[in-house]
């Protein structure tokens, strides 16, 4: 039994860049001295009526070479986030740690501008979910915390007198121990907390002294006892 008749295999037998040269040679003759392929029979064909045909097999000889399944997935979505330039600094971090973090984590590209004083941050990604990771991680950097504003935080430290609280990326503040609860608690291993917890604080104020966040939890149970 014969094979199939393969196009491919065929085509493939030509290399593509055969076809370019007699493409080039019928466009500069045509465009320049037409009359030097005016004299009939197979010049005529070849290099003045047979160029689309030419054209043709160009392309379906290159688009022979090209694997569909092999071919990088494009950044089909993107976002544009406007920032003042002096926060620029904060998104890129000491020699570019933190944008390389947020991209390797994400698995998005992220582009930094500058123009007319402001930072133009552009995220590129392949899905909705890795976009809005990346504009979340870049928002929560830039963000400024609010006194009265619920925050939902992450343990960082445990200290004699309360417990440091990341309220946001880069953003710590002071849940001292009288703030715990409606209680008093004499150490801080009676309070239950311990490094790693997420628990809700609300922002309460600044420490006058140093600028440094003031949290409670305590402001958040409503007078109630746990």
């Amino acid at each position: 039994m014969k094979e199939k008749f393969s196009i491919l295999k065929l085509v493939q037998k030509v290399p593509g860049g055969m076809m370019i040269v007699p493409l080039i040679l019928g466009a500069l003759c045509n465009s320049f001295i037409p009359q030097a392929i005016e004299i009939g029979g197979f010049t005529t064909a070849l290099l003045k009526d047979g160029v689309n045909a030419f054209v043709a097999m160009f392309f379906v000889c290159s688009g022979s070479q090209i694997k569909l399944r092999e071919a990088a997935t494009p950044l089909a979505r993107g976002t544009v986030l406007c920032l003042s330039k002096i926060l620029i600094g904060a998104v890129i971090g000491p020699g570019g740690k933190v944008i390389q973090e947020i991209q390797k984590s994400t698995g998005t590209t992220i582009t930094i501008t500058e123009k007319d004083n402001k930072g133009f941050v552009d995220i590129f990604g392949e899905n909705k979910d890795a976009l809005e990771s990346a504009l979340a991680r870049i928002k929560g950097i830039v963000a400024m915390p609010e006194v009265g504003e619920v925050y939902k935080g992450k343990i960082r430290s445990i200290v004699a007198f309360g417990a440091f609280v990341e309220i946001l990326p880069g953003k710590d503040g002071l849940l001292h121990i009288s703030e715990i609860a409606n209680r008093r608690f004499e150490t801080m291993e009676q309070t239950g907390l311990k490094e790693g917890d997420m628990i809700e604080v609300k922002l309460i104020g600044l420490d006058p002294k140093n600028g440094k966040l003031k949290l409670s939890r305590k402001a958040l149970l409503n007078g109630k006892k746990e």
